[in-house]
């Protein structure tokens, strides 16, 4: 019978097992930088449409005159029922849901087309 002891411990076959460790590794921080980021990203998001559900009940209470190009209120608590120009309507509702300074940035109709 023949003596398989002089050949020695086989060869090792396939990837070094500590390579595969740091690839898991790797894995495992990117899963969980990519979980933060979605969380991040969903918080942000319900801080800004927080108050959407109050700017559109206000919106929808109001009715634009093509004729004097401005929008009235009817029958809205708390509001008068002077004309309204596009950029006001604007504040009045956005400010209603919260978030009336990016009024002033979005403007509702560009300066240098009207």
């Amino acid at each position: 019978m023949p003596d398989f002891a002089q050949f020695g411990p086989p060869p090792r076959l396939g990837p070094d097992p500590g390579f595969l460790g740091w690839v898991s590794a790797l894995a495992l921080v990117v899963t969980v930088l990519v979980v933060v980021e979605l969380r991040r990203c969903k918080a942000a998001f319900a801080r800004l449409t927080r108050g959407r559900h109050r700017a559109e009940e206000l919106w929808s209470h109001g009715w634009y005159c093509h004729r004097c190009g401005t929008v009235h209120f009817e029958g809205v608590p708390g509001e008068d029922r002077t004309p309204l120009t596009l950029q006001r309507f604007r504040e009045r509702v956005w400010e209603h849901g919260g978030y009336g300074d990016l009024a002033a940035e979005q403007r509702a109709v560009d300066p240098a087309r009207s």
